[in-house]
């Protein structure tokens, strides 16, 4: 069976004793609600606020908290691992070198579950950033904001626009813009993916070009 967020805390106090304090006051707080990204957060700030005087005992307890988390990921619920996902891995998907600089020796003590979730993680950043780069540059050479977002999923990316303003572009320049933007993400992805260009939200994301 899967853990359960009211598994949770249980499981921290058992698994760290060094946290237990902070444990202790986050019920007192929260008596009624395990708010466990508010906790899990405290966690990852706890990890990273040892000082370097003491690096080695943070990098002990850093290895035990991810083991825990490590669990969390492959055997928790949805929401708890997706809180262990969000707290304890995303801050770690940007820059690595940022995040060594941030979280020194952290992405050494993940276990299987966390590098496989920082993998993905890093790789949504890669494909967002680019794709956010390759509409700013359309936007450049289009002298304006058409393209407003892009959206990407697990394998497909959406390109929102300002309906009228994409209105005054000429077909031939529309469907251009098109094949830049999907030649861009194939590029990124390793082969065809899905990719459409759509209307905002109050539009019901009309599809505008693409499938």
């Amino acid at each position: 069976m899967a853990i359960e967020q009211n598994e949770v805390i249980p499981m921290l106090r058992e698994a760290l004793p060094e946290f237990r304090n902070v444990i202790r006051e986050h019920v007192a707080d929260w008596p009624d609600d395990p708010m466990l990204y508010s906790l899990v957060g405290s966690l990852r700030r706890h990890v990273a606020e040892v000082g370097p005087d003491k690096e080695c005992e943070r990098l002990r307890f850093a290895r035990r908290v991810y083991e825990l988390v490590d669990r969390m990921l492959s055997e928790g619920s949805p929401s708890v691992s997706d809180c262990f996902a969000i707290e304890m891995i995303e801050p770690l998907s940007g820059d690595p070198e940022e995040a060594e600089r941030y979280y020194p020796g952290i992405e050494s003590v993940l276990g299987p579950a966390g590098k496989k979730k920082l993998a993905k993680m890093r790789e949504w950043w890669r494909r967002q950033n680019n794709m956010d780069a390759a509409i700013s540059s359309l936007n450049d050479q289009l002298g304006d904001n058409v393209l407003q977002v892009v959206g990407i999923g697990e394998n497909s990316a959406r390109v929102i626009v300002d309906p009228a303003k994409w209105s005054r572009l000429s077909e031939r320049r529309k469907d251009e813009i098109y094949q830049r933007l999907r030649s861009d993400w194939e590029g990124l992805t390793g082969g065809h993916r899905s990719l459409t260009i759509t209307g905002p939200r109050d539009t019901g994301f009309r599809v505008l070009r693409g499938n």
